[in-house]
C-alpha cells in the first residue's frame, strides 16, 4: 500500500495507494478531528466512493451542508451488483479472499464483511447531491 503524507494550502492530507475501507474512514476521521480545532462550521464536499466513506466516518458528526457529487450511497448493493453481473457467489469470494473482475475491479472478502457489518443506516445532515443522469455506478432511486 502506497501513503503518502503532503500539506495542501497547510492543511495536513494522506494520499492513499489503495482505498480499504477501514483506512478510509479512519483517515477522516482524523481529518475531521483536525478540523475541529481551527473551525466550529465544518461541511463535506465528497464525490463518488469518498461519499459513501464519509457517510460512514461522519454520521455522528455534526456538519454544516454536505455536497455529494455522484454518490457511492450503498457500497453492499453495488458488490452484490457485481458479484451478480460476473457470477461470483458469497462462498466463492469468501474461499478465494479476492477475485478480480472482467471490468479490472477487485472483490475483496474483508471488505465486503466490513460493508455487511456496518451499515448506512442514518443520515441527518443537509445534504445536497448532484447525480448525473448517465451514471450507472449507483441506481437512481438508490439515490
Amino acid at each position: 500500500m502506497i501513503k503518502i503524507n503532503l500539506m495542501i494550502e497547510g492543511i495536513p492530507a494522506i494520499l492513499w495507494g489503495d482505498s480499504k475501507v477501514e483506512n478510509c474512514v479512519s483517515d477522516l476521521t482524523a481529518i475531521v478531528e483536525y478540523a475541529k480545532t481551527i473551525s466550529s462550521n465544518i461541511s463535506v464536499f465528497a464525490c463518488s466512493m469518498g461519499c459513501y466513506f464519509s457517510l460512514l466516518a461522519y454520521r455522528d458528526v455534526s456538519l454544516e451542508q454536505c455536497l455529494f457529487l455522484s454518490p457511492v450511497l450503498n457500497m453492499e448493493r453495488i458488490i452484490d451488483n457485481m458479484m451478480r453481473w460476473f457470477n461470483i457467489s458469497e462462498e466463492r469470494l469468501k474461499e478465494e479472499k479476492e477475485i478480480k473482475t472482467p471490468v479490472g475491479q477487485t472483490l475483496y472478502w474483508d471488505y465486503y464483511c466490513y460493508v455487511k457489518s456496518h451499515p448506512i443506516d442514518t443520515w441527518d445532515k443537509s445534504t445536497t447531491i448532484l447525480y448525473g443522469s448517465d451514471d450507472n455506478i449507483c441506481e437512481f432511486n438508490k439515490v
